[in-house]
């Protein structure tokens, strides 16, 4: 009797430890991912180091918006992000996507060397100055520009940071 009981319970407690696995799971595959990168495709990679080249490289703040304030800016969070691309590539996107800019701004140039390493955090919310919409990729929705970091020198790393709508 009391080993019938015994088994019972080791079967309740089997089944209860799978369940709670399934579970953990399922929570841990629904956050969004803390750094990825994303080809032009849209293909996503995670966990790339934010300077390989012809990449978007980023370290995402992810925030949960409602429905309901998405058209309220003053409740609108936004993903911080840095994109690291060859000049080649920085130029083919300038080019080849249909960028909307507030006011024309036309991006300054700098030196990457100028702001630090490639892992240096440049986020300064006073320091953004236009708003940027990139149809092309639907992974990107609006995109905030700021006005020193385009960079298009020979042989140094182009990068500039951006904000984007979280979407889910």
């Amino acid at each position: 009797m009391v080993k019938k009981i015994l088994i019972t319970l080791g079967i309740i407690m089997v089944v209860m430890v799978v369940g709670l696995g399934v579970v953990l799971a399922k929570a841990v595959e629904s956050q969004p991912p803390r750094n990825i990168s994303v080809y032009h495709d849209g293909t996503i990679v995670d966990k790339c180091f934010p300077n390989i080249q012809g990449f978007f490289a980023t370290d995402y703040e992810f925030v949960r918006w409602d429905e309901k304030d998405k058209h309220d800016k003053s409740k609108r969070p936004m993903y911080r992000g840095y994109i690291f691309l060859t000049e080649e590539e920085a130029q083919r996107l300038w080019e080849d996507y249909d960028w909307e800019i507030a006011d024309d701004i036309e991006p300054e140039f700098f030196l990457m060397e100028d702001y630090g390493s490639e892992d240096t955090v440049w986020y300064r919310s006073d320091e953004f100055t236009s708003e940027v919409t990139l149809d092309a990729l639907d992974e990107i929705e609006y995109v905030r520009f700021w006005r020193q970091n385009y960079v298009v020198f020979d042989g140094h790393t182009i990068a500039f940071e951006f904000y984007r709508i979280a979407k889910y």
